[in-house]
């Protein structure tokens, strides 16, 4: 099974389902939107498309591999055609969904024998008969006319036609389909029946025999088109893997993801070569037939092979992915990182406006930060940027923004989309529930840095009691010198108290203004607190009735 270079050091932790549902890391809610690794690695083919679920499982505190991975992407160069490699996938894959192809292909297929499967010379024997037997049924009756002049010598007779004759006539009278021509019009009607039953099974023997002599045939130019489409795959493939583990020779982190690569590259090598020195492949080539059907069983049945195979598929999405950052880099929509005692970003923004001018802002992570502003001013999109652009700095070492310093974290808690569920939980208990899990393993991870954002925090209960929990559970963490989070939040009073309370904690806003009675949002953070309110804006916005339109702007 094929694994990224990141999941071979031990500096790594796993990303959480509930960060990759609330992140949109690697699938939407929305249809119509990619998730957020579909646009950072653009993938082009299905291999690619299959592969970035990968990447969604690990970061790393791991330094020298990051900054291995930077060179990596900034310098290796390389070219991907996908022609020759969905030609063979699907012949490969018609080959493994295929139940019946031990029968398809006349293989031994009787569990205590199977074995006989791996042996070539077996399957020279098997595929020579099955090709015969045809002709030996045909053959049958002319060796019966051949026969006679063996007895006869064996009998020191001399060989005359009359005594051919007579042992001739005493062998046809003998045999079955003899019977049926000489002596068919004598017999009684029993023996008639057998004789005519006897002779359509014979015939029966014979088309059959035909029938897979032709099937043999026909498996044998399918055979022939495998093994041409196998060997133009592998040797690409194997250029690639060549070229790739070459380059991994000055990236020492990468030492055991290359072991491995070039592992599976062997097994690959030594299947290419035995194929290529059957070229070139020809039906008339019976003397080699044992060998084309070994080759052929091992692509279903030889677990190695398989899984080589299936680790360059993956290899080649891995590849893919490279690729489809690369351009992202060359395109200036990404930029690689450094490291620092504390982050900082530059014209950060969100990678799904990646095509749509995005507003970029500044953020510096050296204090605690709470963000105040109305609805739909971007606060959300704020926290969702910050904490990606994280995860991909300790993934691949770059982000979407133009500057960015990192302190790297070991633990990420992400609090957004909190479900209201039909079970035991309340909104409020689910809140309660997804924090103190967080607060559990913060104090268990104590020496471990930690980064947390809250998207209106316990917005599930009363303003009062809202206020209360939120207050008193960040003041708790905001004393810890291994946290630091941001928070979202419409409690104008929530941020003067937790400001006031803790030094180590800075109030931001979402630039937002009224102008001619509509809300106007410039998605950029500032200093201070927001009093902008357009929740009621939102209603007049979605066209409710206008009475009650009014009598929410009405209400004191």
């Amino acid at each position: 099974m094929f694994q990224l270079p990141i999941e071979y050091i031990h500096d790594i932790y796993p990303i959480s389902n509930d960060i990759k549902e609330d992140l949109e890391l690697i699938s939407t809610k929305d249809a119509s939107m990619s998730s957020i690794y579909s646009v950072i690695f653009n993938p082009q083919t299905i291999f690619g498309e299959n592969c970035i679920s990968k990447w969604s499982n690990y970061y790393t505190t791991d330094k020298s591999f990051l900054k291995d991975s930077k060179k990596l992407y900034k310098t290796y160069d390389f070219k991907l055609t996908s022609d020759k490699i969905n030609v063979f996938y699907k012949k490969w894959r018609e080959i493994q969904d295929d139940n019946g192809f031990n029968n398809k292909y006349h293989f031994i297929n009787w569990d205590y024998i199977n074995f006989l499967n791996h042996y070539e010379f077996f399957l020279q024997g098997l595929s020579m008969y099955n090709l015969g037997s045809p002709i030996i049924n045909l053959v049958i009756p002319v060796f019966m006319l051949i026969v006679p002049f063996f007895m006869l010598k064996i009998l020191n007779k001399p060989i005359s036609f009359d005594n051919y004759k007579t042992i001739v006539y005493n062998q046809i009278k003998n045999n079955v389909l003899g019977k049926l021509v000489t002596q068919f019009s004598e017999v009684k009607l029993s023996q008639k029946l057998y004789l005519s039953m006897m002779a359509s099974i014979y015939l029966f023997n014979t088309y059959q025999n035909v029938i897979t002599c032709l099937q043999y045939y026909k498996n044998f130019t399918t055979i022939h088109d495998i093994f041409y489409s196998a060997t133009q795959y592998f040797d690409d493939i194997l250029s690639h893997m060549s070229s790739f583990s070459d380059y991994l020779e000055d990236l020492p982190s990468y030492a055991l993801f290359k072991n491995d690569l070039n592992k599976h590259m062997v097994i690959i090598d030594d299947y290419n070569n035995k194929i290529k020195r059957l070229m070139p492949l020809k039906i008339g080539q019976i003397f080699n037939i044992g060998t084309k059907m070994h080759l052929l069983y091992r692509l279903k049945h030889d677990k190695d092979l398989r899984e080589a195979c299936d680790y360059s598929f993956e290899f080649f999405g891995y590849l893919d992915n490279i690729l489809g950052l690369q351009e992202q880099l060359q395109k200036k929509y990404m930029h690689f990182g450094k490291f620092h005692h504390y982050t900082k970003f530059k014209k950060l923004y969100y990678p799904s406006l990646i095509n749509s001018k995005p507003v970029k802002n500044n953020i510096v992570i050296k204090n605690n930060s709470i963000i105040s502003g109305p609805n739909a001013s971007g606060k959300t999109t704020i926290l969702k940027s910050v904490l990606l652009n994280i995860i991909f700095t300790q993934q691949i070492y770059c982000g979407f923004y133009e500057e960015a310093t990192i302190k790297p974290y070991d633990y990420f808690h992400c609090y957004l989309n909190i479900p209201d569920t039909c079970g035991r939980d309340s909104l409020f208990q689910a809140e309660a529930r997804r924090c103190k899990t967080f607060l559990d393993i913060i104090i268990r991870e104590k020496d471990k840095h930690h980064f947390c954002i809250f998207d209106e925090l316990y917005s599930g209960t009363n303003p009062h009691e809202a206020i209360g929990s939120a207050f008193a559970y960040i003041s708790y963490i905001a004393n810890l010198h291994n946290v630091e989070f941001m928070l979202t939040t419409h409690f104008i009073d929530l941020c003067h108290r937790l400001e006031k309370n803790n030094s180590s904690i800075q109030n931001y806003l979402m630039k937002s203004e009224i102008i001619d009675n509509q809300p106007v949002y410039f998605y950029k953070l500032k200093k201070g607190i927001s009093t902008i309110k357009c929740g009621f804006h939102v209603l007049k916005n979605l066209h409710y009735p206008e009475c009650i339109v009014d009598k929410a702007f009405s209400f004191n």
